[in-house]
């Protein structure tokens, strides 16, 4: 490793030592055996690099080590992993870029005073071209807004029901179907222009369905997390195991002291007071994991950051709820049945599983997208 490296890296232990939770120790391969080294990279494929990673051990002891420039960082075995935190590049080591943001906003109030008179009297003129426009746009929105729901009334036809492997059997589960594309709207923008925007988004989807796909929503009661991304292209078949679940006494007390003794972060996003954080402790929490078809053969996920991240189902706890099933393509109940002894050893391990854990048939519901 290079000078500069070593140097940054010294740089964010230091952070990690001066920011450290209570009761906490630094990584020390003389002490953790066991331990090896890992690259952890993101969902795009790119290295953590120069962050601090705070490691929850089944032991209930806290550890915290970092990456260096490429992304590697020491790990503990995954049989002594309770949960992973990671602080993301806590200090920058670029030069900031300027904002020209106010030079934007100088521009649209100039040009916004510019055109308020005009169009104003355009549209006093039934012929005029802004008018036109807008019936031109408002006609466009209409047909492609027509054409998606066809086609979304198509894809639900052919869906039909849906199977999930869970252990949430009180629950009233229903699953909804969306076109994976939501409108993007900016208010700067002229009444007409969002119309005629909306459609064209509309039709972008329309263009590439085939490869951006459908999203269907799993409703538990009044929440509802993200099941799958239905994809006619995809080669691979991939599943997708969602975890939601409450912390623990014993891990609310140790994140409330992490909390409590971090330095507040003010340009994070998304930003939360240190009370906002503390308050969520105590809220439902969500984890999942999207692995592909030969990592459940393998028994074994390749990625890293997905294995640390991943979620830790514990069935004697009440409060821990798990929903597996295929990410982007349908599957029947006999196929997902077949993966039920796979998936059983590799998330849920030595636990008991009797009377946990069948295939549970889920309606879909008739309901359109909002546009």
């Amino acid at each position: 490793m290079g000078e500069t490296n070593q140097k940054n890296v010294n740089k964010v232990l230091t952070y990690a030592k001066e920011n450290a939770a209570p009761n906490s120790i630094m990584y020390d391969p003389t002490i953790h055996l066991g331990w090896q080294l890992l690259q952890i990279t993101s969902e795009d494929d790119q290295p953590i690099k120069l962050s601090v990673f705070e490691y929850a051990l089944n032991d209930d002891s806290v550890i915290y080590t970092v990456s260096d420039e490429n992304g590697y960082v020491y790990s503990p075995p995954e049989d002594q992993l309770k949960g992973t935190t990671i602080d993301q590049e806590p200090i920058s080591f670029k030069n900031k870029f300027k904002s020209y943001a106010m030079i934007g906003l100088v521009l649209f109030v100039t040009f916004g005073g510019f055109f308020a008179k005009p169009i104003g009297l355009y549209f006093r003129d039934l012929n005029d071209p802004l008018r036109n426009a807008a019936e031109r746009a408002a006609e466009s929105f209409n047909e492609a807004r027509e054409e998606l729901l066809l086609d979304w009334q198509e894809e639900e036809t052919k869906l039909g029901k849906i199977y999930i492997i869970t252990n949430d059997t009180a629950t009233d589960l229903q699953v909804t179907l969306s076109p994976n594309f939501e409108i993007y709207e900016n208010e700067a923008m002229i009444g007409y222009v969002q119309v005629q925007s909306n459609a064209d988004q509309i039709n972008q989807f329309l263009a590439r369905k085939d490869t951006a796909g459908y999203d269907l929503e799993l409703h538990i009661g009044e929440k509802s997390i993200h099941l799958m991304n239905l994809n006619k292209l995809a080669e691979e078949k991939r599943y997708i195991v969602q975890h939601r679940f409450y912390h623990a006494e014993k891990t609310i007390e140790a994140l409330t002291e992490t909390i409590e003794k971090k330095a507040l972060r003010k340009f994070s996003y998304p930003y939360k007071s240190k009370q906002e954080q503390l308050d969520d402790l105590s809220e439902e929490q969500q984890a999942k994991i999207i692995f592909t078809e030969t990592e459940l053969t393998n028994q074994k996920i390749e990625d890293n950051l997905r294995l640390l991240m991943g979620p830790r189902i514990r069935l004697d706890d009440p409060t821990h709820f798990f929903y597996f099933s295929t990410y982007n393509k349908y599957i029947s109940k006999q196929e997902l049945q077949a993966k039920l002894t796979s998936f059983n050893s590799m998330f849920l391990k030595d636990q008991i599983i009797s009377n946990c854990c069948q295939v549970q048939e889920v309606e879909l519901t008739k309901t359109a997208p909002s546009l």
